[in-house]
């Protein structure tokens, strides 16, 4: 064998050596996070925490008493056409006057002229509203799957319902300038029922649109000011209405926290399942090792950050968030931030997007504790 061939040979079998050791390494790689995430969920499972999404759906509830299936809701769900029209027509802000008053210093009662013309508006959806109480007075409330997430199904029935907050909002504050009580009471009580229903069943979605409602019903009772109602038994309905939602809204938090994480987790399941075609780039999708590293750390930086805001100071698992704990969150996600890594791409985004919701369902608590005030205050 020549010397030329010699090198040839020799530079083959280091390149072969090379490869062998590259492959060898990034399976290493790929085992030791698979690892670190298994280990970590096995630890966490045996002190009794779940990473399951059946165990943080609310319970199964009948169809005649449950809020979502109400033939109405069925057909916004269903997309039918009649319904949508309305729904599509729906909005306050185009009547004349009504966006000025609405950004007028508040506590300001709507004018009697416009008053008139928002009842007038609301009159073709008498029937609507009608049946959006029917559904709104049944106790329960389960809302499927692909209609509560948000992060699967982005535009459901759930996101197309908030098209009628601000005409039920409007319908009550034209009522209370009309000397209707009773009418502004039923709107505002409608508001809250919707939001409670909303909000009970853990999704982020859910609690994002179940607080536009309330929040809106909490403005309408403030903005009437001490003594907005004389009705001794109006201010007591509203009273029992807002008290009806008597989860505390820590344990709310947790729910939609754990919720929420085993929905991103079985979204990362979807990817593993897809294969390289779930991978948009050259490296990912000409590497199994990357492919398995990216879904391992992805499923424990998701999971680290939910159990640094769960695990509550003593030792123990967390049943409700506390606002210390939320803000041990936020400064987890700060830190995250500062050195971002593609393989945690889908952590950090579902982090900050439950402590962005987590900040404002805080404030609404607050809101809704106002609301309480002003009416005591009225009497």
């Amino acid at each position: 064998m020549s010397g030329t061939n010699k090198w040839i040979v020799a530079a083959v079998m280091l390149a072969a050596v090379i490869a062998m050791t590259l492959v060898g390494g990034m399976e290493l790689w790929a085992r030791m996070w698979e690892k670190r995430w298994t280990d970590f969920k096995a630890h966490w499972e045996a002190r009794g925490e779940s990473f399951d999404l059946a165990a943080h759906l609310p319970p199964a509830v009948d169809n005649a008493r449950n809020f979502a299936k109400h033939p109405w809701l069925a057909a916004v769900a269903a997309n039918d056409p009649a319904v949508m029209e309305r729904l599509g027509k729906m909005r306050a802000d185009e009547l004349a006057g009504y966006s000025e008053w609405q950004d007028a210093e508040k506590p300001t009662p709507m004018p009697e002229e416009l008053a008139r013309r928002v009842l007038a508006h609301c009159e073709p959806f008498a029937a609507d509203f009608a049946a959006l109480a029917e559904a709104a007075a049944r106790p329960s409330c389960r809302i499927e799957l692909e209609d509560a997430s948000g992060i699967q199904h982005p535009s459901t029935w759930v996101s197309r319902l908030f098209l009628c907050r601000k005409l039920i909002s409007a319908h009550a504050a034209a009522a209370l300038a009309l000397g209707d009580e009773e009418m502004f009471t039923s709107q505002v009580v409608l508001l809250l029922d919707l939001g409670r229903h909303l909000r009970a069943n853990n999704s982020l979605l859910c609690t994002v649109v179940g607080c536009g409602f309330e929040d809106i019903a909490y403005q309408q009772v403030t903005d009437s000011g001490p003594g907005g109602l004389k009705q001794d038994a109006m201010r007591t309905r509203l009273i029992a209405a807002i008290a009806a939602r008597s989860r505390p809204v820590g344990e709310e938090m947790a729910a939609v926290l754990r919720f929420e994480r085993a929905i991103a987790l079985n979204m990362i399941d979807q990817i593993e399942v897809a294969g390289p075609v779930a991978f948009p780039t050259t490296a990912f999708s000409s590497s199994a090792a990357f492919r398995r590293v990216f879904l391992a750390r992805n499923r424990l930086a998701l999971c680290e950050d939910s159990q640094r805001c769960l695990f509550a100071p003593g030792g123990h698992l967390a049943a409700a968030l506390t606002p210390a704990a939320s803000e041990r969150y936020d400064d987890v996600i700060r830190k995250r931030f500062k050195s971002p890594s593609v393989f945690e791409v889908i952590a950090a985004g579902h982090s900050m997007a439950i402590n962005g919701v987590a900040g404002s369902v805080w404030h609404e608590e607050e809101q809704r504790q106002a609301a309480l005030e002003a009416l005591r205050g009225g009497k």
